[in-house]
């Protein structure tokens, strides 16, 4: 099956792609595994660089769903209110959950160690009146 899509495909796939951190190869390797059809690293390459610009659905449903994307998205980029609908795929949610985890116990970190020093100051400028009296 054959589907028409415009020729911004290839740079949306590049894009979201190279945000995953992966190779062609390593999308292959992912997008092959959400779907019945094989998709190759030079078939990636292809689409990314134009030279194919009438993809299978099948299979650019696949590399969608490996990246995390609808199919509507690599076909047609954002909603016309610039909206897009990215999904978190299954493997990577417990890592996103844990880095968001993460980074909320980096910002308590950083806002105690703020009050703290706001204390310091203020024991260090009661200190200082004090001297002065």
């Amino acid at each position: 099956m054959v589907v028409m899509v415009t020729s911004d495909i290839g740079p949306r796939v590049r894009r979201l792609r190279d945000q995953t951190g992966w190779t062609q190869e390593q999308l292959a390797i992912q997008a092959s595994r959400r779907g019945s059809q094989r998709v190759s690293r030079g078939w990636l390459s292809q689409v990314e660089s134009g030279e194919i610009d009438k993809p299978r659905a099948d299979l650019l449903n696949q590399v969608a769903l490996a990246l995390g994307a609808t199919l509507d998205y690599l076909m047609n980029g954002p909603a016309p209110d610039g909206s897009v609908q990215i999904t978190v795929p299954e493997a990577n949610a417990s890592r996103l959950s844990r880095l968001s985890d993460t980074a909320g116990d980096i910002l308590d970190d950083v806002e105690d160690f703020i009050a703290r020093l706001h204390l310091r100051q203020q024991r260090a400028q009661q200190d200082t009146d004090q001297e002065h009296q």
